[in-house]
Protein backbone atom coordinates (compact mmCIF):
# COMPACT_ATOMS: atom_id res chain seq x y z
CA UNK A 1 0.00 0.00 0.00
CA UNK A 2 2.74 2.35 0.76
CA UNK A 3 4.60 1.78 -2.68
CA UNK A 4 1.13 2.48 -4.45
CA UNK A 5 0.74 6.14 -2.03
CA UNK A 6 4.60 6.72 -3.08
CA UNK A 7 3.66 6.04 -6.72
CA UNK A 8 0.90 7.93 -7.06
CA UNK A 9 1.63 11.20 -5.21
CA UNK A 10 -0.27 10.94 -2.17
CA UNK A 11 -3.21 8.83 -0.45
CA UNK A 12 -6.17 10.59 -2.03
CA UNK A 13 -4.45 9.76 -5.21
CA UNK A 14 -4.69 5.88 -5.25
CA UNK A 15 -8.43 5.52 -5.15
CA UNK A 16 -9.06 3.02 -2.55
CA UNK A 17 -8.53 2.31 0.98
CA UNK A 18 -6.19 0.18 3.16
CA UNK A 19 -9.50 -1.39 4.28
CA UNK A 20 -10.35 -1.67 0.68
CA UNK A 21 -7.17 -3.62 -0.22
CA UNK A 22 -7.62 -6.20 2.85
CA UNK A 23 -11.08 -6.66 1.72
CA UNK A 24 -9.73 -7.52 -1.30
CA UNK A 25 -6.98 -9.74 -0.44
CA UNK A 26 -9.24 -11.73 2.09
CA UNK A 27 -12.00 -12.49 -0.65
CA UNK A 28 -9.03 -13.84 -2.87
CA UNK A 29 -7.80 -16.12 -0.38
CA UNK A 30 -11.40 -17.53 -1.04
CA UNK A 31 -11.60 -21.02 -2.87
CA UNK A 32 -13.87 -23.89 -3.28
CA UNK A 33 -14.11 -27.55 -3.95
CA UNK A 34 -16.97 -27.25 -6.13
CA UNK A 35 -18.10 -31.00 -6.88
CA UNK A 36 -15.98 -32.93 -4.93
CA UNK A 37 -16.97 -31.35 -1.61
CA UNK A 38 -19.72 -34.57 -1.44
CA UNK A 39 -16.01 -37.17 -1.81
CA UNK A 40 -15.04 -34.71 1.45
CA UNK A 41 -18.32 -35.23 3.23
CA UNK A 42 -19.01 -39.07 2.47
CA UNK A 43 -15.09 -39.61 3.37
CA UNK A 44 -15.47 -37.83 6.78
CA UNK A 45 -19.07 -39.66 7.50
CA UNK A 46 -16.99 -42.58 6.81
CA UNK A 47 -14.77 -41.96 9.61
CA UNK A 48 -16.73 -41.13 11.55
CA UNK A 49 -18.63 -44.51 11.26
CA UNK A 50 -15.08 -46.30 11.61
CA UNK A 51 -13.94 -44.35 14.83
CA UNK A 52 -15.22 -43.62 17.62
CA UNK A 53 -12.54 -41.29 18.59
CA UNK A 54 -12.61 -39.76 15.31
CA UNK A 55 -12.97 -35.55 15.31
CA UNK A 56 -13.98 -33.47 12.55
CA UNK A 57 -15.51 -29.61 12.29
CA UNK A 58 -16.51 -27.41 8.93
CA UNK A 59 -16.43 -23.74 10.11
CA UNK A 60 -18.44 -21.97 6.81
CA UNK A 61 -20.99 -22.83 4.33
CA UNK A 62 -20.28 -26.87 3.62
CA UNK A 63 -23.58 -27.48 1.79
CA UNK A 64 -21.74 -24.96 -0.87
CA UNK A 65 -18.51 -26.15 -0.88
CA UNK A 66 -16.76 -22.85 0.99
CA UNK A 67 -16.38 -23.85 4.41
CA UNK A 68 -13.51 -24.54 5.90
CA UNK A 69 -12.52 -28.14 7.19
CA UNK A 70 -10.66 -30.26 9.70
CA UNK A 71 -10.11 -33.51 11.08
CA UNK A 72 -8.06 -35.85 13.29
CA UNK A 73 -8.80 -39.26 13.52
CA UNK A 74 -7.99 -41.10 17.07
CA UNK A 75 -4.70 -42.00 16.68
CA UNK A 76 -3.70 -38.08 15.24
CA UNK A 77 -4.78 -37.21 18.83
CA UNK A 78 -2.90 -40.13 20.33
CA UNK A 79 -0.01 -39.03 18.45
CA UNK A 80 -0.46 -35.58 20.07
CA UNK A 81 -0.80 -37.10 23.82
CA UNK A 82 2.49 -38.42 23.43
CA UNK A 83 4.77 -36.68 21.05
CA UNK A 84 2.92 -33.04 21.34
CA UNK A 85 5.38 -30.86 22.52
CA UNK A 86 6.28 -29.48 19.23
CA UNK A 87 4.36 -29.05 16.10
CA UNK A 88 4.77 -27.94 12.18
CA UNK A 89 1.36 -26.51 10.36
CA UNK A 90 2.39 -27.09 6.65
CA UNK A 91 1.23 -24.96 4.70
CA UNK A 92 3.17 -26.43 1.19
CA UNK A 93 0.22 -26.14 -0.73
CA UNK A 94 0.39 -22.08 -1.01
CA UNK A 95 4.19 -22.01 -2.17
CA UNK A 96 3.74 -24.79 -4.38
CA UNK A 97 0.57 -23.39 -5.84
CA UNK A 98 -1.15 -27.02 -5.20
CA UNK A 99 -4.95 -27.58 -6.57
CA UNK A 100 -5.89 -28.78 -3.11
CA UNK A 101 -5.41 -26.47 -0.21
CA UNK A 102 -4.28 -29.25 2.03
CA UNK A 103 -2.37 -27.97 5.13
CA UNK A 104 -1.42 -31.30 7.96
CA UNK A 105 -0.50 -30.71 11.58
CA UNK A 106 2.76 -32.91 12.08
CA UNK A 107 5.00 -33.50 14.45
CA UNK A 108 8.34 -35.63 15.37
CA UNK A 109 7.84 -39.33 17.35
CA UNK A 110 10.00 -41.23 19.38
CA UNK A 111 11.78 -42.48 16.17
CA UNK A 112 12.54 -38.91 14.35
CA UNK A 113 10.03 -40.04 12.33
CA UNK A 114 7.03 -37.34 11.33
CA UNK A 115 3.54 -38.06 12.78
CA UNK A 116 0.49 -36.38 12.13
CA UNK A 117 -1.41 -34.75 14.38
CA UNK A 118 -4.55 -33.81 12.38
CA UNK A 119 -5.77 -32.30 8.65
CA UNK A 120 -7.19 -29.41 7.04
CA UNK A 121 -8.87 -28.36 3.80
CA UNK A 122 -8.48 -24.55 4.12
CA UNK A 123 -10.99 -22.51 1.40
CA UNK A 124 -10.92 -19.53 3.10
CA UNK A 125 -7.41 -17.50 4.38
CA UNK A 126 -8.63 -15.09 6.50
CA UNK A 127 -7.07 -14.15 9.82
CA UNK A 128 -10.45 -15.42 11.36
CA UNK A 129 -10.46 -18.57 9.23
CA UNK A 130 -6.81 -19.65 11.05
CA UNK A 131 -8.03 -18.47 14.23
CA UNK A 132 -11.07 -20.87 14.09
CA UNK A 133 -8.89 -23.60 12.93
CA UNK A 134 -6.27 -23.36 15.27
CA UNK A 135 -8.79 -23.23 18.29
CA UNK A 136 -10.77 -26.08 16.42
CA UNK A 137 -7.22 -28.11 16.53
CA UNK A 138 -6.69 -27.62 19.83
CA UNK A 139 -9.87 -28.44 20.98
CA UNK A 140 -9.42 -31.51 19.33
CA UNK A 141 -6.00 -31.66 21.23
CA UNK A 142 -7.71 -31.29 25.01
CA UNK A 143 -6.72 -27.76 24.81
CA UNK A 144 -3.41 -28.62 25.58
CA UNK A 145 -0.94 -26.37 24.01
CA UNK A 146 2.36 -27.19 22.08
CA UNK A 147 5.56 -25.58 23.15
CA UNK A 148 6.47 -24.75 20.16
CA UNK A 149 4.90 -24.31 16.58
CA UNK A 150 6.50 -23.52 13.23
CA UNK A 151 4.65 -22.43 10.18
CA UNK A 152 5.55 -20.15 7.80
CA UNK A 153 6.10 -16.55 8.23
CA UNK A 154 2.95 -15.05 6.40
CA UNK A 155 1.03 -12.13 8.05
CA UNK A 156 -2.20 -13.57 8.84
CA UNK A 157 -0.56 -16.88 9.98
CA UNK A 158 1.26 -14.95 12.83
CA UNK A 159 -1.21 -13.07 13.86
CA UNK A 160 -4.05 -16.14 14.24
CA UNK A 161 -1.26 -17.87 16.39
CA UNK A 162 -0.42 -15.11 18.49
CA UNK A 163 -4.11 -14.94 19.54
CA UNK A 164 -4.68 -18.72 19.97
CA UNK A 165 -0.97 -19.69 21.19
CA UNK A 166 0.05 -16.79 22.91
CA UNK A 167 2.39 -19.19 25.40
CA UNK A 168 3.58 -21.15 22.59
CA UNK A 169 7.35 -20.37 20.75
CA UNK A 170 6.48 -19.16 17.30
CA UNK A 171 9.17 -20.44 14.61
CA UNK A 172 9.20 -19.59 11.28
CA UNK A 173 10.09 -22.58 8.77
CA UNK A 174 13.46 -21.74 7.99
CA UNK A 175 12.94 -23.89 4.59
CA UNK A 176 10.53 -20.65 3.40
CA UNK A 177 12.24 -17.88 4.43
CA UNK A 178 15.28 -19.29 2.23
CA UNK A 179 12.98 -19.49 -0.57
CA UNK A 180 11.41 -16.57 0.09
CA UNK A 181 14.75 -15.39 -0.50
CA UNK A 182 15.67 -16.42 -3.81
CA UNK A 183 12.69 -14.46 -4.47
CA UNK A 184 13.29 -11.32 -2.83
CA UNK A 185 17.04 -11.07 -3.42
CA UNK A 186 17.16 -13.03 -7.00
CA UNK A 187 19.21 -9.90 -8.42
CA UNK A 188 22.37 -10.74 -5.23
CA UNK A 189 22.22 -14.24 -6.11
CA UNK A 190 22.59 -13.64 -9.80
CA UNK A 191 25.04 -10.78 -9.43
CA UNK A 192 27.15 -12.09 -6.55
CA UNK A 193 27.27 -16.02 -6.73
CA UNK A 194 28.88 -16.38 -2.92
CA UNK A 195 26.48 -14.37 -1.68
CA UNK A 196 23.71 -17.53 -0.85
CA UNK A 197 26.76 -19.16 0.77
CA UNK A 198 27.76 -16.71 2.77
CA UNK A 199 24.22 -16.39 3.81
CA UNK A 200 23.46 -20.21 4.66
CA UNK A 201 26.82 -19.82 6.77
CA UNK A 202 25.69 -16.89 8.73
CA UNK A 203 22.18 -18.25 9.85
CA UNK A 204 23.25 -21.90 10.41
CA UNK A 205 26.56 -22.32 11.46
CA UNK A 206 27.16 -18.83 14.19
CA UNK A 207 27.10 -20.49 17.66
CA UNK A 208 26.62 -17.38 19.57
CA UNK A 209 24.05 -14.27 19.12
CA UNK A 210 27.32 -12.31 19.10
CA UNK A 211 28.71 -13.91 16.56
CA UNK A 212 25.63 -13.79 14.13
CA UNK A 213 25.00 -10.30 14.57
CA UNK A 214 28.81 -9.67 13.64
CA UNK A 215 28.44 -12.00 10.87
CA UNK A 216 25.30 -10.29 9.69
CA UNK A 217 26.24 -6.72 9.52
CA UNK A 218 29.12 -7.73 7.56
CA UNK A 219 27.14 -9.70 5.17
CA UNK A 220 24.85 -6.59 4.94
CA UNK A 221 27.64 -4.12 4.04
CA UNK A 222 29.57 -5.95 1.94
CA UNK A 223 26.66 -6.81 -0.26
CA UNK A 224 25.30 -3.10 0.07
CA UNK A 225 22.01 -4.24 1.06
CA UNK A 226 21.22 -1.75 4.27
CA UNK A 227 18.22 -0.45 2.16
CA UNK A 228 16.53 -3.92 1.39
CA UNK A 229 13.40 -4.05 3.00
CA UNK A 230 13.23 -7.81 3.69
CA UNK A 231 16.15 -8.09 4.78
CA UNK A 232 15.26 -5.97 7.25
CA UNK A 233 11.91 -7.25 8.37
CA UNK A 234 13.54 -10.83 8.38
CA UNK A 235 16.27 -9.72 10.95
CA UNK A 236 13.72 -7.39 13.13
CA UNK A 237 11.90 -11.35 13.30
CA UNK A 238 15.55 -13.08 13.72
CA UNK A 239 14.44 -14.60 17.13
CA UNK A 240 11.47 -15.98 15.15
CA UNK A 241 13.61 -18.11 12.55
CA UNK A 242 17.28 -17.93 13.23
CA UNK A 243 18.70 -20.95 15.13
CA UNK A 244 20.98 -19.65 17.54
CA UNK A 245 17.83 -17.77 19.26
CA UNK A 246 16.14 -20.53 19.51
CA UNK A 247 18.26 -22.86 21.29
CA UNK A 248 16.49 -22.67 24.55
CA UNK A 249 13.06 -24.13 22.89
CA UNK A 250 12.26 -27.75 21.82
CA UNK A 251 11.35 -28.59 18.36
CA UNK A 252 11.79 -32.30 18.17
CA UNK A 253 14.24 -32.49 15.44
CA UNK A 254 16.81 -35.18 15.58
CA UNK A 255 19.05 -33.30 12.30
CA UNK A 256 19.62 -30.19 10.77
CA UNK A 257 17.29 -30.95 7.62
CA UNK A 258 14.01 -31.76 9.83
CA UNK A 259 12.37 -28.64 10.07
CA UNK A 260 13.58 -27.19 7.25
CA UNK A 261 13.47 -28.32 3.98
CA UNK A 262 11.82 -31.57 4.93
CA UNK A 263 9.18 -28.78 6.19
CA UNK A 264 6.44 -31.67 3.98
CA UNK A 265 7.77 -35.12 4.76
CA UNK A 266 4.87 -36.63 5.70
CA UNK A 267 3.20 -36.53 2.76
CA UNK A 268 6.62 -35.93 0.51
CA UNK A 269 5.81 -38.64 -2.44
CA UNK A 270 1.86 -38.59 -2.07
CA UNK A 271 0.60 -35.36 -2.75
CA UNK A 272 1.75 -32.94 -5.17
CA UNK A 273 0.59 -29.64 -7.22
CA UNK A 274 -2.12 -31.71 -9.39
CA UNK A 275 -3.19 -33.91 -6.77
CA UNK A 276 -7.48 -34.16 -6.98
CA UNK A 277 -9.65 -34.39 -3.63
CA UNK A 278 -10.46 -38.06 -5.12
CA UNK A 279 -6.79 -38.35 -5.21
CA UNK A 280 -5.95 -36.98 -2.26
CA UNK A 281 -7.94 -38.99 0.28
CA UNK A 282 -6.56 -42.41 -1.01
CA UNK A 283 -3.26 -40.86 -0.95
CA UNK A 284 -3.47 -39.34 2.61
CA UNK A 285 -4.65 -42.46 3.80
CA UNK A 286 -2.00 -44.60 1.77
CA UNK A 287 0.30 -41.87 3.53
CA UNK A 288 -0.55 -42.85 6.91
CA UNK A 289 -0.73 -46.67 6.40
CA UNK A 290 3.10 -46.57 5.43
CA UNK A 291 4.47 -44.45 8.61
CA UNK A 292 2.66 -46.77 10.62
CA UNK A 293 4.63 -49.53 9.30
CA UNK A 294 7.82 -47.61 9.47
CA UNK A 295 6.62 -46.90 13.72
CA UNK A 296 6.34 -50.69 13.31
CA UNK A 297 9.40 -51.72 11.84
CA UNK A 298 11.36 -48.80 14.04
CA UNK A 299 9.44 -50.63 17.32
CA UNK A 300 10.38 -54.36 16.36
CA UNK A 301 14.31 -52.97 15.25
CA UNK A 302 14.27 -51.17 18.77
CA UNK A 303 13.50 -54.07 20.66
CA UNK A 304 15.17 -56.93 19.32
CA UNK A 305 18.85 -55.10 18.18
CA UNK A 306 21.36 -54.07 20.54
CA UNK A 307 23.29 -51.21 19.47
CA UNK A 308 27.16 -51.39 19.14
CA UNK A 309 28.66 -49.11 21.90
CA UNK A 310 31.13 -47.48 21.03
CA UNK A 311 33.06 -46.05 24.61
CA UNK A 312 33.35 -47.59 27.79
CA UNK A 313 30.70 -45.25 29.41
CA UNK A 314 28.34 -46.41 31.88
CA UNK A 315 26.45 -43.58 30.86
CA UNK A 316 26.03 -45.09 27.08
CA UNK A 317 25.45 -48.14 28.56
CA UNK A 318 22.28 -47.08 30.43
CA UNK A 319 21.08 -44.92 27.69
CA UNK A 320 21.45 -47.77 24.91
CA UNK A 321 18.85 -49.87 27.30
CA UNK A 322 16.37 -46.95 27.74
CA UNK A 323 16.23 -45.21 24.23
CA UNK A 324 15.29 -45.85 20.85
CA UNK A 325 17.84 -47.13 18.63
CA UNK A 326 17.91 -43.77 16.34
CA UNK A 327 17.53 -41.62 19.44
CA UNK A 328 20.16 -43.65 21.26
CA UNK A 329 22.39 -43.66 18.22
CA UNK A 330 21.73 -39.50 18.18
CA UNK A 331 22.62 -39.52 21.98
CA UNK A 332 26.17 -41.70 21.14
CA UNK A 333 26.80 -39.16 18.42
CA UNK A 334 26.84 -36.25 20.95
CA UNK A 335 28.44 -38.46 23.63
CA UNK A 336 31.48 -39.09 21.44
CA UNK A 337 31.67 -35.53 20.26
CA UNK A 338 32.09 -34.56 24.01
CA UNK A 339 35.45 -36.51 23.63
CA UNK A 340 36.89 -33.73 21.88
CA UNK A 341 36.00 -31.28 24.21
CA UNK A 342 38.47 -31.25 26.89
CA UNK A 343 37.96 -29.59 29.89
CA UNK A 344 41.58 -27.47 31.20
CA UNK A 345 41.98 -25.87 35.02
CA UNK A 346 42.48 -22.34 34.44
CA UNK A 347 41.76 -21.13 38.13
CA UNK A 348 41.82 -23.20 41.32
CA UNK A 349 42.97 -20.50 43.22
CA UNK A 350 39.66 -19.68 45.24
CA UNK A 351 37.45 -22.06 46.77
CA UNK A 352 36.04 -23.30 43.48
CA UNK A 353 37.77 -24.40 39.81
CA UNK A 354 37.14 -22.81 36.93
CA UNK A 355 37.89 -24.74 33.64
CA UNK A 356 38.09 -23.88 29.77
CA UNK A 357 36.17 -26.34 27.56
CA UNK A 358 37.00 -26.41 23.93
CA UNK A 359 37.12 -28.13 20.97
CA UNK A 360 40.68 -29.62 20.51
CA UNK A 361 42.11 -26.67 18.01
CA UNK A 362 39.10 -24.22 18.86
CA UNK A 363 40.61 -22.69 21.89
CA UNK A 364 39.22 -19.25 20.93
CA UNK A 365 35.91 -20.52 21.13
CA UNK A 366 36.48 -21.68 24.58
CA UNK A 367 33.76 -21.52 27.26
CA UNK A 368 34.21 -21.09 31.09
CA UNK A 369 32.77 -22.91 33.67
CA UNK A 370 33.35 -23.46 37.22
Amino acid sequence: MSVLIKESGGVNNVGFTKVDCQNYMSSSRQRTLGTEGQLVFDYLKRMQDDDPGFFCAVQGDFENSTGNVFWADSNSRMNYSYFGDSVTFDTTYRTNRYRVPYAPFTGWNHHGQPVLFGCALLLNESESSFVWLFQTWLAAMSGCQPVSITTDQDRIIRAAVMQVFPGTCHRFCKWNVFREAQEKLSHIYQSHPTFEDELLRCINLTETIDEFEICWELLIKRYELDSNEWLQSMYFARQQWVPVFLRDTFFGELFVTQGSDDINSYFDGYINASTNIQVLIKQHEKAIATCHEKEVKADYDTLNISPVLRTPSPMEKQTAKLYTRIIFMKFQEELVETLAYPATVVDDTGSETMFQVAKFGEHHKGHFVN
